[in-house]
């Protein structure tokens, strides 16, 4: 992105912007990565069988939103990536990455402007979304993964 054309998309934020971005790409992923992969997920993990804990948190996620089935299925990714890295943070960074696609399609709405320009593309762009979203998750599943095996390889040759 050149210099001009940041300038002027930061340019056309107003102050209540900043609020927004505030509570989507940093509060809404914290609190709710916490809530529902680290309390509501893990507890019923601990209690059930993974099936039941993967669908009742994934539903609870997304009575809370207004896009009911996107919501249900990110969750159900989310609660993968949990499951599969045992680190919320991957989650909550993959969540704060989902919600900044949409803050920033928010603001270029919001701004006046047509969003016809991604014809025919439009009428998938929460698959698109969606599709953002799970491709930023994996390739945080997988630097934490590497990232463990070259703690883990480290620790073996320090042993030594």
């Amino acid at each position: 992105m050149s210099e001009e054309a940041r300038n002027s998309f930061i340019g056309t934020l107003v102050p209540g912007d900043f609020y927004v971005f505030l509570t989507m790409v940093i509060v809404a992923p914290v609190f709710e990565e916490l809530l529902f992969r680290g309390v509501i997920f893990r507890g019923l993990k601990e209690n059930y069988p993974s099936f039941w804990a993967f669908t009742i948190s994934a539903l609870f996620f997304g009575l809370l939103h207004t896009n009911i089935i996107t919501s249900i299925i990110l969750a159900l990714f989310w609660s993968w990536l949990y499951y599969n890295t045992k680190n919320i943070s991957v989650c909550i960074i993959s969540h704060a990455t989902c919600n900044l696609i949409g803050f920033v399609l928010r603001v270029y709405i919001q701004k006046g402007n047509d969003i016809n320009i991604f014809y025919p593309i439009e009428e998938h762009l929460y698959l698109i979304s969606i599709g953002l979203t799970f491709m930023a998750g994996l390739l945080f599943f997988i630097m934490f993964k590497r990232l463990k095996y070259h703690q883990m390889e480290e620790k073996i040759i320090d042993a030594i």
